[in-house]
C-alpha cells in the first residue's frame, strides 16, 4: 500500500506541468509566449494598441515557477524518510506489544497449576483481579464474579472424574501413602486394587475488595479427601468436605503483604515472588503429588516485601508438629523361669516399648481434634525465611527453615537391680522426669526456568536438613529416640526435577524424578537394647516371607521375667496378641523392620484440553509412576525394598 501510494505521488508530480495548460487565461498566455519564443515581457507590457485605450497596467500576481526535478526527488526523498521512520516506530511498537503478550503467557502459565487444582485463575502480576482462562473478556450478562456490598466474590473450583491402578495393594485413593508401598513378603505385594473417585473435586471461594491503597482477599478451598465415621466404599460413599486453604490478606501499595490462615507453607516454590495462589504443584492426578516435592498445608502468618516486581523477601510463621518413628529397645537373652527355675526355661529376645518419653497424645475429641491421630505437643512454631528473584528469565528462590522438638523424658521408666541416681532399685519411677528440647532445620532452593520460546518449563528443587522430614512428600519421620528418652534429628534430603512441555494451548506433558531420603540413628539403652530408626542391630530377616491374615496366627503364650534378670516380675508376650478374624487384616511381617532409606519416583503424564472457553474448561489426563521404596540394611546386610507401578486417569470440568 505504501508503496501504491509513493508511485501516484511520482506520476503527480510528474504530470504536473501538463496540467498547468488547463489553468485560466493568465497561466495559458504565459505558456503560449514561451512556445512561441516572444518575450513575456512584450506580451505583458503596458504599450497600447489601436483598438484599445491607453491605460495604465495593473501589477501582476507572480506566478510560482514549477517544481524542478531535483526538488521533486528531495519531497520523495523525504517522504521515504518519513515512512521509514514510521515502520520503525511500528516495529517498535510490535516488539513491545510482543513482549508484553510474552509476560502475559508467563503470568498465565504460572498460574496453571493453580487452575489445574483449583479452576481459578489468578494474575500473579497485581495479585488482585481474575483473568478468563483464554483470555477472553466476559460481557456483562455474563459475569465472572459477584458484585456484594463493595466486595466481589469469584466461586472457582473443578469437578473430577479419576481412578487408580496399583499393581501391588496399599488401600489407597488417588493419594499414594508412599511409605506404605509393600516389601515383597507381604500379601499386600502379591495382589493389585484398582479403585475410582470424584473426592478429588474441589470448590473455591475469592471474596476481594480495594480501600485506598490497600487490596484486601479472602480465600477459601476444599475438597472431599476426607473421612468421617460412616463414610465407606460400600453403599453411601460419603466422604467429607476437608479444608485445604482459608485466608486472609492483606497487600499495600508499597508493596507489602500480609497473610494469614490455612495455605500452602513457605518452604514450597511459588511462580511468583512470594504470592499465594502462585505455588509451582506438580501436575499429577495423584493427589500426594510426587516425591521428592516438599510441602505441607498448615496454619501460616506471612509477611513479605516486593521491591519493584523483580524481588521479594518473606517471613513465615507457621503450624508445628513432630513426626517420630522410634522402635522399643530389647531385653536381650532373659532367661525367663516358667514355673520352677532350672525347669523348661525359655531365653526370650523380645522388644519391649520404650516408656521413657513422653511426646504428646492422641487428639481430644472434646478440644475438637481427631482421636485417631497424634499431636505432639509443640514448644515453639516453625519459621521459613525465602528470598525470591526474578530477573526477567526464570524464577529462584533460596529458603530456611527453622524448627523446635520437644519431649518429656523419664530416665526412671526402665527398672534395674542396681539403683541409679536418682531412680530407685527395682521400680518404674518419675523421678527426675524433665524436658528435652532441640532445634532442627535446613536450607533449600528452587530454580524454574523457559526454554525454546516459553514451550518448556525446566524445575529444580531441593531441601537438605535435620528435623524436615515432615515437609517430605512421603512423611518422614523428623526425629527418633535415643536409649535414655532424649530426641536424636534424623537427616532428611528432598530432590526434585521437572520438565514440562507446551504444546500449544491444548496440550501439556510432564516428567518428574525425584525422591526422598531419611537418615538413620542406632542408639543403645541402659539394659543393652537397640533403639533409633534404620539401626543396622535391627533385623530385616523377615521381610521376604508371608504371614498368615490376623486372626490366623497361633495364640501368644507369656511367661514371666524375674526381677533378677532385670524384668520387675511382669508378663511379657512371646508371641502375638489374638485379633478376630475377619478378611480385612493383612498379617504383619515377622522380623522385618525396614526402615525407609529412601523412596525414588518417575512420573510421566499429560494433560489435554479440548475445550477451553468462556463456558469453562474439560479436559483429560493420565499419568505413569514408578516407585521404589528401600529400607535401611540389618546387621546381616539385608536391605529389602519395594516397588510399586501405578497409572491414574482423570477428566475433569473447571468453571469458567
Amino acid at each position: 500500500m505504501r508503496a501504491l501510494a509513493g508511485w501516484i505521488l511520482v506520476l503527480a508530480l510528474a504530470g504536473a506541468p501538463a496540467l498547468a495548460g488547463t489553468g485560466g487565461a493568465g497561466e495559458g498566455k504565459e505558456a503560449a509566449a514561451k512556445s512561441n519564443g516572444t518575450s513575456a515581457a512584450t506580451e505583458n507590457s503596458n504599450t497600447p494598441t489601436a483598438d484599445a485605450p491607453k491605460t495604465e497596467a495593473l501589477p501582476k500576481a507572480a506566478t510560482p515557477a514549477a517544481p524542478s526535478m531535483e526538488n521533486q526527488v528531495q519531497q520523495l526523498r523525504d517522504l521515504v524518510e518519513a515512512q521509514s521512520r514510521q515502520l520503525q516506530a511500528q516495529n517498535e511498537q510490535l516488539r513491545e506489544q510482543q513482549r508484553k503478550m510474552y509476560q502475559m503467557e508467563d503470568q498465565l502459565r504460572a498460574v496453571n497449576t493453580t487452575v489445574e487444582n483449583s479452576g481459578l485463575a489468578i494474575n500473579p502480576a497485581t495479585n488482585a483481579g481474575f483473568i478468563a482462562y483464554n483470555g477472553d473478556e466476559k460481557k456483562d450478562d455474563n459475569p465472572t464474579a459477584i458484585r456484594f456490598k463493595g466486595v466481589t466474590i469469584q466461586p472457582g473450583g473443578f469437578f473430577a472424574a479419576e481412578g487408580v491402578y496399583r499393581n501391588r495393594a496399599i488401600s489407597n485413593d488417588v493419594n499414594t501413602d508412599f511409605k506404605g508401598v509393600p516389601m515383597p513378603g507381604s500379601s499386600q505385594a502379591k495382589t493389585s486394587e484398582l479403585n475410582f473417585s470424584g473426592r478429588q473435586s474441589q470448590l473455591t471461594l475469592m471474596v476481594t475488595g480495594k480501600l485506598d491503597n490497600i487490596r484486601l482477599r479472602g480465600y477459601e478451598e476444599g475438597d472431599f479427601l476426607s473421612a468421617g465415621v460412616t463414610s465407606n466404599n460400600n453403599q453411601t460413599n460419603s466422604y467429607t468436605f476437608r479444608q485445604r486453604q482459608i485466608w486472609a490478606q492483606a497487600t499495600l501499595d508499597s508493596g507489602w503483604q500480609f497473610t494469614g490462615g490455612q495455605m500452602w507453607t513457605l518452604v514450597t516454590e511459588t511462580s511468583h515472588l512470594l504470592d499465594p495462589l502462585t505455588e509451582v504443584r506438580p501436575r499429577t492426578i495423584d493427589a500426594q503429588y510426587t516425591l521428592g516435592f516438599s510441602w505441607a498445608r498448615q496454619f501460616g502468618f506471612r509477611i513479605s516485601k516486593n521491591f519493584g516486581d523483580k524481588f521479594a523477601v518473606g517471613l513465615s510463621v507457621e503450624n508445628p508438629q513432630t513426626t517420630l518413628t522410634a522402635h522399643g529397645f530389647a531385653i536381650n537373652n532373659v532367661v525367663a523361669h516358667n514355673g520352677v527355675a532350672g525347669t523348661n526355661d525359655v531365653t526370650i529376645n523380645s522388644t519391649v516399648s520404650n516408656g521413657n518419653f513422653l511426646l504428646g497424645a492422641p487428639g481430644d475429641l472434646s478440644g475438637l481434634y481427631n482421636n485417631q491421630a497424634n499431636y505432639s505437643f509443640n514448644a515453639a512454631p516453625d519459621f521459613v525465611f525465602k528470598a525470591a528473584l526474578e530477573p526477567g528469565w526464570g524464577h529462584y528462590e533460596i529458603f530456611g527453615l527453622v524448627s523446635t522438638f520437644r519431649s518429656r523424658i523419664f530416665p526412671c521408666a526402665v527398672s534395674t537391680p542396681t539403683p541409679v541416681a536418682p531412680c530407685p532399685a527395682n521400680t518404674a519411677s518419675v523421678l527426675g522426669a524433665t524436658n528435652d528440647t532441640r532445634a532442627g532445620g535446613g536450607f533449600g532452593a528452587n530454580a524454574r526456568a523457559p526454554f525454546f520460546n516459553k514451550h518448556l518449563d525446566v524445575g529444580l528443587h531441593a531441601l537438605v536438613g535435620s528435623g524436615v522430614g515432615r515437609y517430605a512428600d512421603s512423611g518422614e519421620p523428623d526425629v527418633t529416640i535415643r536409649g535414655d528418652g532424649t530426641l536424636a534429628l534424623l537427616r532428611s534430603v528432598q530432590a526434585l526435577g521437572s520438565l514440562e512441555l507446551h504444546l500449544g494451548s491444548k496440550l501439556d506433558i510432564y516428567g518428574y524424578a525425584g525422591g526422598d531420603y531419611a537418615g538413620k540413628g542406632s542408639y543403645v539403652s541402659a539394659t543393652g537394647g537397640t533403639t533409633g530408626y534404620g539401626s543396622p542391630a535391627f533385623t530385616n530377616s523377615g521381610c521376604g516371607t508371608e504371614t498368615l491374615p490376623n486372626g490366623g496366627q497361633t495364640l501368644a503364650t507369656s511367661v514371666s521375667v524375674p526381677v533378677s534378670a532385670g524384668g520387675s516380675g511382669t508378663k511379657i508376650s512371646t508371641g502375638q496378641s489374638p485379633t478376630a478374624y475377619n478378611g480385612f487384616l493383612p498379617g504383619a511381617l515377622g522380623s522385618c523392620t525396614a526402615d525407609t532409606r529412601a523412596i525414588i519416583e518417575g512420573t510421566l503424564g499429560f494433560w489435554y484440553r479440548f475445550y477451553q472457553g468462556p463456558r469453562g474448561r474439560l479436559q483429560y489426563g493420565l499419568q505413569y509412576s514408578y516407585v521404589t521404596r528401600n529400607a535401611w540394611g540389618d546387621v546381616a546386610g539385608r536391605s529389602p525394598h519395594g516397588v510399586e507401578n501405578m497409572g491414574f486417569a482423570s477428566f475433569r470440568y473447571y468453571l469458567p
